[in-house]
């Protein structure tokens, strides 16, 4: 059995290692832990502690085979330093009842890594195969460990392959194996200038009729004080807002606009070509300034109050809640010493977040939590305490008091005081 699970997992580094590169888009990394962005294996359940990020494998005894990524360490005396450092830690646990050559890889990604094999075995006298690999990350070090006690051979075979998934995705946030480091550098065919306008604004849309009933769809447009122009709604806010990263992500409805300065106030919006081959001409739209309100190509536009500063109090919930299903139900309590108390408003608001690689989006899981909030420029921001922070939209209907608030908008979803 030592020998056979020593082979195995010796077997899945090496088949690692020699993976192409294109093999790698099959499965991208879609998740993120620490500085670790990778694959998250369908069905697999991840839970984050201080200690490591624990992705345990289902039909299987809980803790039998899993995948623990260990926070980084700093690299101060190289690579193979901080390899010895991890690797003492599960001497220290386990008893080494065999064990194989660190091995030395370049992975496809373009990061160095070592890794080895070995079988040990717990306090109890049971058996562990352990996959343990450290990768260098500029000047950390990060740890994969896949430690698995399963000696059905079917389901080896299937950790076998999930594995190969997981570490042919494996990259790092900012450094190797992350897209959005050389996406960041392509150029973004919209400069910046200066702009008279800054914020967000609410026109009038479409009436839509559904189930014998009627209600409004509200329009957005949102004015950046740079000169730059969106039509549609900045679902994140626009505090720390990455513009550019926008329009890498999608610059449909990006342009620029200009304002005469005039006592008429006239202006205009030209819009980035996004189909070279068959617009030849940037679509181009009327701007003109009133003293309450913008007209955008013939539409009456108001700005939303931001509410910068604000400090909210009270338990807020979707104010459609009761008609609507229970996720819709979760809500958050505030207090004006800037702390809060979440159920999930975040899923109650639909709130979409990013995929760290690629142009993904997922709805947010709606973990309840507490923490510390903030509110800036059009956005509410979550500290939660064990790290996380979540950010999206808040605005007030316009000219709105930002004291003793009963309402305000996430994402668009308006949200009531209910005690």
């Amino acid at each position: 059995m030592k020998r056979l699970f020593l082979k195995f997992w010796l077997f899945i580094f090496l088949a690692f290692a020699a993976m192409p590169a294109l093999l790698a888009q099959e499965y991208e990394a879609d998740s993120q832990a620490g500085n670790m962005l990778f694959y998250m294996p369908r069905g697999w359940k991840r839970a984050d502690n201080p200690e490591a990020t624990v992705i345990a494998a289902p039909l299987t005894m809980p803790q039998q085979a899993f995948i623990a990524l260990l926070p980084a360490i700093d690299m101060k005396s190289g690579l193979r330093a901080a390899y010895d450092a991890r690797w003492a830690e599960f001497q220290s646990g386990y008893k080494v009842l065999q064990k194989s050559e660190v091995v030395s890889k370049s992975a496809p990604k373009g990061y160095d890594l070592l890794a080895s094999t070995a079988v040990l075995a717990d306090s109890k006298g049971m058996r562990w195969a352990l996959f343990l690999m450290v990768a260098q990350n500029g000047t950390h070090a990060e740890t994969v460990a896949f430690m698995s006690n399963v000696a059905d051979p079917g389901l080896s075979n299937t950790l076998q392959e999930v594995l190969g998934h997981f570490l042919d995705s494996l990259g790092f946030s900012s450094g190797a194996g992350d897209a959005r480091v050389a996406e960041a550098a392509k150029p973004v065919p919209l400069a910046r200038g200066k702009g008279k306008f800054n914020g967000i604004y609410r026109g009038m849309g479409v009436v839509s009729y559904t189930n014998g009933g009627a209600s409004i769809r509200w329009r957005y447009v949102v004015f950046f004080p740079d000169g730059r122009f969106m039509e549609g709604f900045p679902d994140l806010g626009m505090d720390k807002l990455d513009e550019d990263a926008e329009i890498r992500r999608n610059p449909v409805g990006w342009g620029s606009y200009q304002s005469s300065g005039g006592p008429d106030g006239h202006g205009k919006i030209v819009f980035l070509i996004t189909d070279p081959e068959h617009e030849k001409e940037p679509i181009v739209w009327d701007l003109k300034e009133y003293p309450d309100h913008l007209q955008v190509n013939g539409d009456k536009y108001q700005l939303l109050e931001r509410g910068d500063g604000m400090k909210l109090e009270g338990t807020f919930r979707r104010a459609d809640y009761k008609t609507l299903y229970a996720g819709s139900q979760q809500g958050i309590t505030f207090t004006s010493d800037g702390k809060f108390r979440d159920e999930g408003v975040f899923k109650a608001a639909a709130v979409m977040v990013r995929q760290p690689v690629g142009n993904g989006y997922d709805f947010d899981d709606g973990a309840p939590g507490s923490g510390t909030y903030r509110i800036a420029n059009y956005t509410l921001e979550l500290t939660y305490s064990n790290g996380r922070v979540k950010r999206t939209s808040i605005f007030l209907e316009p000219g709105a008091s930002k004291t003793g608030v009963r309402e305000f908008y996430l994402n668009t979803y308006k949200f009531a005081r209910v005690q």
